[in-house]
């Protein structure tokens, strides 16, 4: 590793402090210089230095017995508590002495933070590689021993219940290493700091597909049923959401289905995906969605596309000839989302109730609809719902 850093630190620091340095390997080779016509050579101090692990100076009067050695101070280069290599500062020891020493902890602490750096985008490769075995997996057909394997080699257990959540950043620009948001950059790495700081358990396992796209599988207790699992994901992905706000960054959450064993987490992760794509297409905004409010939404886009069509041409197309048309469908929306009352609906809506009351009669007039009957409502509702998966999906749902 040193000797992909060697050449660069010693031009950087040479520049900087006006000495001329030398950074050799464990063998004495010279490995990068401020005068790089000396790379590839022997620096014999180096030698010594490296088997006792203590600091040389080399005195003028002794480098003249010695061929290419010039006055100075040669220091090792330790690292995982190894001598690696030595740094070697040219002047007058008295001199140079003390900035061998920085030059020697600035290389040290730039090996230390590559290591580290190294080791994490390992460690993050690896668990994207295992999300996406996880996410191909077939219980029919595929073993699971590679997926305990490839998990274990990671510190996860697998076959504990687990759910989903699937993240979507909204409003980004990406490039290979920063997410800008308005005038703001942010990197990968703030989001996934985010997420780990509200996924936080030993066995949550997350990684980044993509710029914009992040995956958690959350370790759920095994005491607890598919309701409290949810609500107790929901509470972490409000933080979720606060801590990427106070970013300025807005996101997509969906939550998926409670996954009991291995056999369920492809699902999980399918459901968690598609509550985001429902929700980000049918509601348009930032927020948190689990699948398991959206099963109806879920059903609809298991319809053939010519049969949703027809069921959203035969009780939307009278609404939509009306010159207020899509305020009236929102309005019945709304309406229907607020347990029918006029007066949460109104001022969801903010508008007067009289003002409501006068769209749901004009919608029963256009339609023909009868508001007591609930299936005649249930019918408008689920039209509604299907225009707004064709309107903002491209038709990507259906059949």
């Amino acid at each position: 590793m040193l000797d992909k850093i060697a050449q660069k630190i010693a031009s950087s620091t040479a520049e900087l402090i006006n000495i001329d340095i030398i950074i050799t390997n464990e063998k004495g080779i010279i490995i990068g210089a401020s005068d790089p016509s000396r790379k590839g050579s022997l620096h014999k101090p180096s030698l010594d230095v490296i088997r006792t692990g203590i600091n040389s100076i080399q005195e003028e009067n002794e480098t003249l017995l010695l061929d290419g050695i010039r006055p100075g101070v040669t220091l090792p280069i330790e690292f995982a508590g190894k001598r690696i290599g030595t740094i070697a500062l040219a002047g007058m020891p008295s001199k140079v002495t003390q900035f061998g020493l920085l030059v020697k902890k600035h290389t040290e602490l730039i090996l230390s933070e590559k290591m580290f750096s190294e080791a994490f985008f390992l460690r993050s490769r690896a668990i994207q590689t295992l999300m996406e075995q996880i996410a191909a997996f077939d219980p029919e057909k595929d073993d699971e021993t590679s997926l305990f394997v490839s998990a274990r080699g990671l510190g996860f257990e697998l076959q504990i219940p687990r759910i989903a959540i699937a993240a979507e950043l909204l409003y980004s620009r990406a490039t290979d290493d920063e997410i800008g948001v308005g005038s703001t950059p942010y990197t990968q790495m703030d989001v996934l700091m985010a997420i780990r700081t509200a996924f936080n358990r030993p066995q949550d396992i997350s990684t980044m597909i993509d710029p914009d796209r992040y995956e958690i599988l959350r370790a759920a207790n095994a005491l607890l049923n598919e309701k409290q699992v949810v609500e107790r994901t929901r509470k972490e992905c409000e933080t979720l959401q606060n801590l990427l706000n106070e970013k300025g960054l807005e996101i997509v959450i969906g939550i998926g289905t409670l996954a009991h064993d291995t056999s369920r987490l492809p699902a999980s992760h399918r459901d968690a995906w598609k509550a985001v794509t429902i929700g980000k297409n049918i509601y348009q905004k930032p927020g948190i969605y689990s699948i398991n409010e959206m099963m109806l939404e879920d059903l609809l886009t298991t319809a053939s596309r010519d049969v949703a069509e027809r069921f959203r041409a035969s009780h939307l197309t009278p609404l939509k000839k009306a010159s207020d048309g899509e305020e009236l469908i929102h309005t019945f929306r709304v309406w229907c989302e607020h347990r029918f009352s006029p007066s949460a609906a109104a001022r969801t809506l903010n508008i007067h109730k009289n003002t409501l009351n006068y769209r749901i009669n004009k919608i029963e007039s256009i339609c023909g609809l009868d508001s007591q009957n609930f299936k005649e409502i249930l019918s408008l509702y689920t039209a509604i719902l299907i225009n707004e998966l064709f309107n903002r999906s491209d038709h990507q749902f259906f059949l």
